[in-house]
């Protein structure tokens, strides 16, 4: 291909250059994530912005990534020095109340602030017709019964 006084030459049946190629396919990946933004826009509404704050700037300590030949003691200790850290940057967001007409199984409706300050809760929020949410309970059960003893729930 060659160029002469701003018009390029066909050549072995190509038109275009290196730049064309990058500019116009750099111009289709951008086109194809706007399209994929748009298109799955109510999944991405429940990206927490805190989360991605959290992730690019993040906390003094590493993230929990899982060592195998460390103790359990070891991992312990690597959410007891995030929450500290969280708690004493008073950077932890509140957490909202459950709504007032939430149904509620096997329970009376709780409430944050009255019956759960305090503990550590695990959350598991699942449907009647996800059978992977199903296979959950057991274990679920399991947790429950192994810390009563201690201060925390599983809803």
């Amino acid at each position: 291909m060659n160029y002469h006084c701003g018009t390029f030459e066909k050549y072995q049946g190509h038109l275009g250059s290196r730049r064309d190629v990058l500019r116009y396919g750099s111009l289709g990946i951008a086109v194809s994530c706007l399209l994929f933004t748009i298109t799955n826009w109510k999944a991405l509404q429940y990206a927490s912005p805190k989360a991605i704050w959290n992730l690019l700037f993040g906390v003094s300590g590493n993230s929990f990534i899982r060592n195998e030949g460390a103790s359990s003691s070891s991992r312990v200790k690597q959410f007891v020095n995030y929450i500290s850290d969280l708690e004493s940057r008073g950077t932890a967001t509140s957490v909202p109340e459950f709504p007032s007409k939430l149904d509620w199984l096997n329970t009376a409706p709780l409430k944050l602030s009255r019956d759960l300050k305090g503990k550590v809760l695990l959350l598991d929020f699942w449907t009647y017709c996800c059978i992977n949410c199903m296979h959950v309970l057991p274990d679920l059960e399991f947790l429950e019964e192994k810390y009563k003893d201690m201060p925390g729930s599983v809803l």
